[in-house]
């Protein structure tokens, strides 16, 4: 179901056919879109989708921002457990890139 607010970025997605950064950056977008809608399902396949291309392309800025949109999905679902998985999995990365707003939102 493509809901109209987040058509831009599946148009996007669908041009970027290719694991790009610009696709995996376009569903990001979608998975927080569906995060703030409260979309969980969504918003996990989404990041889950962009994390696989992030990582694919060893691009270590966007697997923070994946597993932080991750971690706040699980926050969001009181599955504290989970998200605490994520955002530990993203604080090395943000640590390493000397990521200061990364860190400061885990």
């Amino acid at each position: 179901m493509h809901d109209p607010d987040t058509s831009c970025y599946q148009q996007a997605a669908g041009i970027f056919t290719a694991n790009t950064e610009n696709r995996a950056a376009a569903l990001d977008k979608i998975g927080n879109y569906y995060l703030d809608m409260a979309d969980y399902p969504a918003a996990i396949a989404n990041f889950n989708q962009a994390l696989q291309i992030y990582e694919e392309l060893k691009h270590e800025r966007g697997i923070c921002m994946v597993y932080g949109g991750l971690g706040s999905v699980y926050t969001e679902q009181r599955d504290y457990q989970q998200a605490m998985h994520y955002y530990q999995k993203a604080l090395p990365l943000n640590e390493k890139a000397q990521n200061l707003s990364g860190i400061s939102t885990i």
